[in-house]
């Protein structure tokens, strides 16, 4: 992930929605990077000032008129200024956001928790948020594997078993998150594919099935082998390889690790690695 994809997910990193893969390439990023993290701070800061206040809001008569002069005098100075990065805009658009809610809150109060009042916390869901990138990943949870969506509200997917194309279910994200549990109720691996609204696969995972395997040689295509090895190492993998039909044979030591088995891969150019929480990738041509 880089600093660009990194500032789409600072709301979602903000509210602790971020998990798996994704959380940890944003920290990753985040910690790697002193001129990103000090935007996320200032990020924080400015979602601060709109936090509730205990008091009421007292609307003086010019209200109207001191809210636009001061909008007047903020563009003139962004327009004068040296061209800003990422975070300037973001203060402009949070004024705007301010100036708005005043306006339309008038005599609520904002400490009113009733459901017909506006809520402070609300405010940043009024800004138009830039387009950002969908991303789909498998997340293991206490309760078993779930997909993690994450994007551009309105975006739709579809889950399908890649055994005889049957559909499992659409997702819509409504909010720019969303989840999914993912079981496989077989004896065997099954392959999962995540389709976006285009047909185009978004992700492909391969989930263990209910009974151990024991696959530790064997040949067939790259689909078989990361079925093979889900069943047999009791592993769930997220396919990234161009050609799952392509044919090849395997054989794995049956006391080796995780570092012996993406040796014996190399050879026919697939590359295997675990992520932190146990989810292995395999990628490859």
């Amino acid at each position: 992930m880089n600093a660009a994809k990194a500032r789409d997910f600072f709301s979602a990193y903000y509210e602790g929605e971020l998990k798996g893969g994704i959380l940890e390439a944003f920290e990753r990023e985040l910690a790697a990077n002193p001129g990103l993290k000090a935007e996320y701070e200032e990020f924080c800061l400015v979602l601060k000032m709109f936090e509730e206040p205990e008091e009421e809001i007292s609307m003086p008569h010019d209200l109207h008129d001191q809210i636009m002069a001061r909008l007047d005098k903020q563009a003139w100075e962004e327009k004068e200024a040296a061209p800003q990065g990422f975070f300037g805009r973001w203060k402009f658009a949070f004024v705007g956001a301010a100036a708005t809610f005043i306006l339309v809150a008038g005599v609520f109060s904002l400490n009113n928790r009733g459901g017909d009042a506006m809520q402070a916390s609300s405010i940043p869901a009024m800004v138009n948020q830039p387009k950002i990138e969908n991303v789909v990943d498998l997340v293991p949870t206490d309760k078993g594997l779930v997909l993690q969506y994450s994007g551009n509200p309105g975006t739709e997917y579809t889950v399908v078993k890649v055994a005889d194309e049957s559909e499992l279910g659409q997702i819509r994200l409504d909010t720019g998150i969303a989840t999914r549990e993912l079981v496989n109720e077989s004896e065997k691996a099954e392959v999962f594919a995540v389709r976006a609204e285009d047909g185009a696969e978004a992700l492909t995972v391969v989930v263990p099935g209910k009974v151990q395997g024991d696959h530790f040689s064997g040949e067939g295509t790259v689909l078989e082998l990361a079925q093979a090895m889900a069943d047999t190492f009791r592993i769930p993998l997220i396919l990234r390889v161009t050609d799952l039909s392509r044919t090849l044979t395997w054989e794995f030591d049956k006391d080796g690790d995780q570092a012996s088995r993406a040796a014996k891969l190399e050879k026919d150019g697939l590359s295997l690695s675990v992520r932190a929480d146990g989810v292995s990738i395999l990628s490859g041509e």
